[in-house]
């Protein structure tokens, strides 16, 4: 999710929320770039919210447990 917010006193604006695909059974591991879009007119703060899966599926070797979420960067123009 992206919230954004004018003021340090205004109220968070959700600016736009990502789905990933789900999971496939033989699909490797990989790194992905997510563009999210949305106009920055006026704004003054951004935060940036990221949960992993809360179970992995059945198919994965760690199945039921936590999955892991890596950030290495985060770039904004």
């Amino acid at each position: 999710q992206l919230w954004t917010r004018d003021s340090d006193d205004s109220d968070w604006k959700l600016a736009d929320t990502f789905r990933p695909t789900p999971l496939q059974k033989d699909a490797p591991s990989l790194l992905r770039q997510v563009d999210i879009p949305f106009s920055a007119k006026g704004v003054r703060q951004l935060k940036l919210l990221a949960s992993p899966l809360d179970k992995l599926p059945a198919w994965h070797g760690a199945a039921g447990s936590k999955a892991w979420l890596m950030v290495d960067e985060v770039v904004m123009n």
